[in-house]
């Protein structure tokens, strides 16, 4: 009873204005998290539109990690026209093993939550029954539920793939295991992953069998000094024939900085990383440095910077790493990737991607010549200076605002 009055409470002044719309227009920013066809149907109260400049409300969702292995969902409701300067945001948990249903039900449920304030004001307000599900109360003399695992997670996973056809076959195998801890002050990651790949010709006048074998364990553990400020520790072991490893080992001390605090990072992002670590490498066959091993200090940094709004959103991220030699300081990495998706104006939007590395720092290379089976079917690694990807698009629609219809036939 007392949380209907409280309800009553809060809601009564939204009545007292003017119900200043007939309808209210949403403008989903949902990208490929909503099921938007599935929302349509579910919600007819509400107009759903293809540009914001029609709306009375946009709607941003965004999706993190969560601590469980499943995602953290947060919901930015931002009034426009007639509702300007309004603005809310509300979060939301999906379970790691939750099935569509569940997630779209959860995402449906949030929405429904988050307008009811804007449809109060609307025409179709009378047309609302609000229900109210009890649910009983804990006792006051119970005992607090305690977790039991005390927030470790853990996870598995086996995956492959088969393509073949006559005189052809390729064969894909994977496995990792994960265990994980988070909590608000202190994160520790740790993955155990095993590949192989295996690639077969056999036609009359060519036979070719080749395979790359991959063994990977990494760790990662930080801890919060303050709400922008983190220390902590990356640490990596991996075994890999592509690339001409044996083993090799990384651990890397670092700290990083964040601009804003971390609880924001569903809006916006701006940090820079540093650290200093050290290496060995144990490697297959004498590298073209005629090293079989070696051992050397390195420094790195990552500056990340993320940007969602409701004109589109920002990314980059800028990756680099130095070995410390003093007789040679070139062997160096870097990679860049970029990310815009913009709403330019009414109808029009521009996306584009990128990704560039710059490496100068392959000390692996094999020794000698490369077979050139090895070369066409890139089981070896060769050198590189650069690689580079890159995808852009512009697009533009114009006609009928509203997006209310779903027709599934065919």
């Amino acid at each position: 009873m007392l949380r209907q009055i409280i309800f009553l409470f809060v809601s009564f002044p939204l009545f007292i204005f003017s119900q200043s719309v007939d309808k209210v227009n949403l403008y989903l920013d949902c990208s490929f998290l909503c099921d938007e066809d599935y929302l349509i149907r579910e919600m007819p109260f509400i107009n759903f539109m293809r540009e914001a400049s029609d709306s009375h409300v946009q709607v941003l969702v965004n999706s993190e990690n969560s601590a469980s292995g499943g995602k953290r969902l947060s919901f930015r409701f931002i009034g426009l026209n007639e509702f300007e300067g309004k603005e809310d945001e509300y979060y939301s948990s999906i379970e790691p093993n939750a099935s569509e249903e569940e997630e779209r039900l959860e995402v449906l449920d949030m929405l429904q939550k988050g307008l009811l304030s804007y449809v109060l004001r609307s025409q179709v307000a009378s047309q609302l029954k609000l229900e109210y599900t009890k649910i009983d109360s804990v006792k006051e003399d119970s005992v607090e539920d305690i977790d039991k695992w005390r927030n470790w997670i853990f996870s598995t996973n086996v995956s492959g793939w088969l393509n073949a056809e006559k005189g052809y076959k390729n064969q894909n195998y994977n496995s990792s295991i994960s265990i994980n801890k988070i909590t608000d002050n202190i994160k520790f990651l740790s993955r155990f992953r095993l590949g192989s790949s295996q690639i077969n010709y056999d036609y009359t006048d060519y036979q070719l069998e080749t395979k790359t074998k991959s063994t990977l364990a990494d760790f990662t553990f930080v801890k919060s000094v303050a709400p922008k400020f983190s220390v902590g520790a990356l640490s990596t072991i991996s075994r890999n024939t592509y690339s001409n490893y044996k083993l090799k080992f990384r651990f890397t001390p670092s700290i990083e900085y964040n601009i804003y605090p971390y609880k924001e990072s569903s809006e916006h992002r701006l940090s820079l990383l540093y650290g200093v670590g050290a290496g060995y490498n144990d490697y297959i066959d004498s590298t073209i440095y005629l090293k079989t091993k070696e051992t050397f200090p390195y420094h790195t940094f990552q500056f990340k910077f993320e940007n969602i709004q409701k004109w589109g959103s920002l990314g980059l991220n800028l990756y680099g790493l130095q070995i410390l030699k003093i007789d040679d300081m070139d062997k160096y990495y870097f990679n860049l990737s970029a990310n815009v998706n913009w709403k330019v104006v009414k109808g029009l939007s521009l996306s584009f991607w990128t990704w560039a590395t710059l490496n100068r720092a392959q000390i692996s290379l094999v020794k000698g010549d490369v077979s050139s089976e090895d070369i066409l079917t890139r089981q070896r690694e060769l050198e590189s200076n650069y690689s580079y990807h890159m995808n852009f698009g512009l697009s533009y629609t114009f006609g009928s605002t509203k997006n209310t219809i779903v027709n599934s036939r065919f």
